[in-house]
């Protein structure tokens, strides 16, 4: 299968994000739905935003969006979460796994901050799996770098990184404000 192949097939089986969550070793893209946007970010015609892969026991939502569990362990929820915080009126503190050593990474927003992302999450993103029964992160590693989604941060010379990591050490630093 060639790299077009899967972006054809992976734009093929975008889906809303409130679809049963499959818990198969794939590789999925995370989409911006018509008519939204992320603020501060330059995004293709597609609408990618991530390329990911689950091995097992995950679906990919739950990388975006984990049941029962905030922004503290989620990289891509964070990163979602310091880009909408304006427009979502998010407030950062420290994450799940505390502050060690005045490293705030792990940070999350105040209760009503991770319900309204989520909302925004469930209204504004779709999803698409395809099952991989090879190298899954290969194939995600060799996607990434083709497709070159927004969101990834990493496996290419993404020209909006340093915007994103800007935006979550705000947060960062917002959280660390919360031990004062």
């Amino acid at each position: 299968m060639q790299i077009q192949d899967v972006q054809d097939a992976l734009i093929a089986l975008r889906t809303g994000w409130t679809a049963p969550r499959q818990s198969a070793r794939c590789v999925y893209g995370v989409y911006l739905a018509a008519g939204h946007d992320l603020p501060g970010i330059a995004v293709s015609g597609s609408g990618l935003l991530f390329i990911g892969k689950t091995e097992t026991g995950t679906s990919p939502q739950d990388h975006f969006d984990p049941a029962g569990r905030d922004s503290g362990t989620s990289t891509e929820r964070r990163t979602l979460g310091a880009l909408l915080r304006e427009d979502l009126d998010l407030t950062a503190q420290p994450g799940s796994f505390g502050i060690k050593g005045g490293n705030a990474s792990s940070f999350c927003f105040s209760r009503s901050g991770e319900a309204r992302l989520s909302d925004w999450i469930r209204a504004s993103l779709l999803v698409s799996r395809l099952p991989f029964s090879g190298d899954v992160a290969s194939a995600e590693s060799l996607l990434v770098r083709h497709l070159e989604p927004p969101l990834n941060i990493t496996n290419w010379h993404n020209p909006q990184r340093d915007y994103i990591m800007n935006m979550r050490r705000i947060c960062a630093e917002e959280a660390l404000l919360c031990l004062d």
